[in-house]
């Protein structure tokens, strides 16, 4: 017992119970903290007081909360449990089970993503495939279901996809843009959820730095991790090693629009 007794408050009833029927004391505190922690992130949302606000709660706290109770315990959720989830104008990933809320970005970031869909396009006129923006669902496992911001696949690959559903081959390119919110999240679980699945190239698009990064998998260590290939600058040439002949100019992606002279 952690000496509390039982709390009057909203979402207290949509938590695991101890045996003496109390939320147990780790999600009491997330509860009626301040905000609550959306999982994966470590940033903060509001405290829930609606029924889909404390769905939304249990779920962050079942992903990222060690729950000290004997008589509940989290199940893994999978791509099923994805699809049945209602609409709630939010996106959402799966990481090892976990279900991942992400994010809105903010316009810098939405530049960036769509500067590089651009440069893929430009790639797909000349030697085929498709790049596809999020939100697009990258099935890799069901217990693994990730919208990265822009997936290229190959054109000798594209027998592998569907165009009425989600994709369920890794990509041979994956492009992250980070934001403030996210980084944490595309340089840790995200990026060796891609190296497992071996996705052969993984660029990491650094808006507030102005850099790219080209990672590819590390043959020496039997390709479960990233090397990094290359960290471009505004006047460096982006090369990626998995698509031959793309080359461009780091500018290009973090160039905002001004408002013209009168």
């Amino acid at each position: 017992d952690d000496g509390v007794g039982p709390v009057d408050h909203p979402l207290v009833d949509h938590l695991p119970q101890d045996c003496d029927g109390h939320a147990s004391g780790r999600l009491r505190e997330y509860a009626l903290g301040s905000g609550l922690e959306q999982a994966g992130t470590g940033e903060t949302a509001p405290a829930a007081t609606s029924a889909a606000g404390a769905r939304t709660f249990h779920e962050a706290a079942a992903g990222g909360a060690t729950v000290a109770s004997m008589q509940d315990t989290q199940p893994r959720r999978g791509y099923a449990d994805l699809l049945s989830m209602p609409d709630d104008g939010r996106r959402y990933e799966i990481h090892g089970g976990e279900l991942v809320m992400v994010p809105a970005p903010i316009m810098r970031h939405q530049f960036a993503a769509m500067e590089i869909v651009a440069v893929l396009n430009d790639y797909r006129r000349r030697a085929g495939g498709l790049a596809v923006p999020a939100p697009f669902d990258v099935v890799f496992g069901e217990h693994d279901v990730l919208q990265p911001d822009v997936v290229f696949f190959r054109a000798e690959r594209l027998h592998l996809l569907d165009p009425d559903g989600p994709a369920r081959a890794a990509p041979d390119l994956v492009v992250e843009v980070l934001s403030p919110s996210t980084a944490r999240l595309d340089r840790g679980r995200k990026m060796r959820i891609f190296a497992s699945y071996a996705v052969p190239e993984y660029w990491i698009v650094d808006p507030l730095r102005q850099r790219i990064e080209v990672h590819v998998l590390d043959a020496q260590d039997a390709g479960r991790a990233y090397r990094r290939a290359q960290d471009a600058a505004p006047g460096d040439a982006v090369r990626s090693v998995v698509l031959p002949g793309l080359a461009f100019d780091a500018a290009r992606v973090f160039a905002l629009p001004r408002e013209s002279a009168p």
